[in-house]
């Protein structure tokens, strides 16, 4: 599987949360539930960052939070693999 990461869709819980349940069709409440649910993966991942979206990541406090869990996701499941392109 892979997935660009679009930082207009990680700004909040909501849009996180509706944003993830297109991408892994799980409903993902919170940043532990997105953890957990990564840490368990058992298909490979390609994460995808373009320079336009990480700069809107770093711009919101919540979207930099959920790139910090998708890369200790990623450090903790060697099926996750994250791409700065």
């Amino acid at each position: 599987m892979e997935i660009r990461l679009d930082g207009n869709r990680i700004l909040d819980r909501t849009s996180l949360s509706l944003y993830m349940e297109e991408v892994f069709g799980v409903r993902i409440t919170n940043l532990d539930w997105l953890y957990d649910h990564l840490t368990d993966v058992n298909e490979d991942i390609v994460i995808k960052i373009d320079q336009e979206n990480l700069k809107i990541i770093c711009k919101s406090d919540f979207a930099f939070k959920v790139l910090m869990v998708l890369g200790n996701s990623a450090e903790n499941n060697e099926k996750i693999l994250i791409k700065f392109i």
